[in-house]
């Protein structure tokens, strides 16, 4: 009786690991996803910084 215990114990935490295993490669990986197109947004962005402060510097 007490060993079935245990090893539902033992089982159900193994399962909750493997879960949050799962759970932190998936946001690892969306988060690396995010990583690589943050250079594309940044230099449209700087470009778009730059062409504002000219148009203010002509006025």
């Amino acid at each position: 009786m007490t060993g079935d215990m245990v090893f539902q114990i033992i089982m159900f935490l193994f399962l909750l690991a493997v879960l949050l295993i799962i759970a932190t490669a998936v946001k690892s990986l969306l988060k690396k996803r995010v990583v690589k197109t943050n250079p594309d947004v940044e230099q449209k962005l700087d470009r778009i910084i730059e062409l504002l402060e000219r148009e203010t510097n002509s006025k």
